[in-house]
């Protein structure tokens, strides 16, 4: 389904270049799976005629993958904003997580021997590779590649980069968004209930929150919304609903919160992935924004100890940090925090592209591969 033409999911931000968004399911690893698909759709200066980049003409694809839970439909407004601003050659697209979004089919999937593949983050980044392949078949192999990822999504770019070294040679930057690429919140407070959280059986901890879906299931729509709104900071009229329908699926609770424990179990620990870091950084530009928060999962003290190591030769000065402290994690929700994250991406797009940056002045990083 194209809905370029709604104008509620029509995003305008200059006479020359607005996005056209496509949104469909898809079966990947066996998961029907929400994705979307966004191009910049040109006007001529006389405004006489217009047309859609065909895919020939697209010289970068714009790769998204979310947090948890993983429903791109949170960020479409997002990258149709990014897109809207940097124009024609680039094109956009989103993945949600297997097993998450609004459907029973969705969240339960349609081959019972892939049930598993939902609830670990080996799973999930098989799943992302797989995406990213058939996504790519479309266009020509001289297509360049920009990683944009937020939160657990971040750690998920690191894995399908370090898996995929075909990827990261084609790859020109890398951005993450409030990156969740190691565990230890800075507020002990958080951190002792969430390494507890950790160790307990998972029947637990995915157990009492499934039952909370199943009781939210049976509360009055306008009652849950007017909760979102008023204590669960969603401001977002078109995420207030989406979220509504989610919290409402007690399978989808189980999918994102036996996901969230296992993220909790398997990232570093008190480090850094260094040998990840710098290895994408060695290939391509990198930067990582960091928001006020408080933020439990990307920390301000983990932008400071990477500036530390970087100061130490321990990590790549190719790696930009930036801190934006009228942010929080799940910026995406807050229509007004939007707008300073799609500057951060579109301005670090277009000082690239206008500094000459290109596939010729960094093969010698690619090299070290």
């Amino acid at each position: 389904m194209t809905v370029g033409d709604d104008s509620s999911r029509f995003a305008s931000v200059n006479q020359h270049y607005d996005a056209i968004i496509h949104e469909e399911e898809e079966i990947i690893c066996g998961w029907p799976t929400d994705s979307v698909t966004i191009n910049a759709h040109v006007h001529d200066d006389d405004s006489s005629s217009n047309s859609a980049m065909k895919v020939d003409e697209v010289q970068t694809v714009l790769f998204f993958i979310p947090g948890n839970p993983g429903c791109v439909g949170w960020y479409i407004r997002f990258l149709a904003n990014v897109i809207s601003k940097i124009g024609p050659r680039y094109a956009a697209h989103g993945i949600s997580y297997a097993g998450h979004g609004v459907g029973d089919h969705i969240v339960e999937g349609l081959d019972p021997k892939l049930r598993d593949l939902p609830w670990t983050i080996k799973g999930q980044v098989e799943h992302k590779i797989k995406w990213i392949d058939e996504v790519l078949t479309s266009y020509c192999k001289s297509v360049r590649i920009i990683f944009i990822s937020h939160s657990i999504g971040s750690h998920m770019v690191q894995r399908i980069c370090m898996l995929r070294k075909d990827l990261l040679r084609r790859s020109d930057m890398v951005f993450h968004l409030m990156p969740f690429i190691r565990f230890e919140p800075s507020i002990l407070s958080q951190r002792i209930p969430l390494t507890f959280m950790a160790h307990l059986p998972k029947w637990m901890t995915v157990g009492g929150l499934q039952m909370a879906c199943q009781f939210a299931a049976n509360v009055p729509k306008s009652v849950l919304e007017n909760y979102f709104n008023t204590y669960g900071g969603v401001k977002c009229p078109d995420g207030r609903m989406f979220a509504l329908e989610l919290v409402r699926q007690p399978e989808m609770a189980r999918n994102f919160l036996t996901l969230g424990v296992e993220e909790l179990r398997t990232l570093p620990a008190g480090q850094f992935d260094e040998i990840s870091l710098n290895t994408i950084a060695q290939n391509c530009r990198t930067f990582l924004l960091y928001c006020g928060g408080p933020d439990q999962w990307a920390p301000y003290s983990h932008m400071k100890e990477m500036r530390e190591k970087q100061d130490a030769g321990i990590l790549s000065r190719d790696i930009q940090t930036k801190f934006m402290a009228d942010l929080v994690h799940g910026f995406v929700v807050f229509p007004e925090m939007v707008d300073p994250v799609v500057s951060f991406v579109v301005d670090s797009i277009l000082a690239s592209s206008h500094s000459g940056i290109t596939k010729q002045s960094i093969g010698h990083m690619r090299s070290k591969l």
